[in-house]
């Protein structure tokens, strides 16, 4: 009996690596306004309400801007040909939620 092995196949690896710069690219591509309050609530993991304080705006400002970001990182996601972006990549993460 053969068992499959868990570890990703060099393509995998390969595609992986390509769709962590696509998404760096989109990521860095972002308005300041947006991207800070990306890197705030995923990146730094801070909530809602400490992101809002530390840019002296609003809660529901933080939530637009983070909606805004993820669009945005969407839709230059969705410009990558198909071959370079593999079906398990996190991407299709900011495909289905921008959709």
């Amino acid at each position: 009996m053969k068992f499959a092995s868990a570890a990703p196949t060099p393509e995998q690896e390969v595609a992986t690596a390509q769709s962590h710069v696509i998404l760096e690219e989109a990521i860095l591509s972002l308005p300041d306004s947006y991207r800070t309050v990306l890197m705030m609530r995923d990146i730094e993991e801070l909530t809602t309400a400490e992101a809002a304080e530390s840019l002296d705006i609003t809660e529901q400002n933080v939530k637009v801007r983070l909606h805004r970001a993820v669009h945005c990182c969407a839709e230059s996601f969705m410009r990558v040909p198909a071959p370079a972006v593999p079906m398990h990549s996190p991407l299709w993460e900011f495909a289905a939620i921008a959709s």
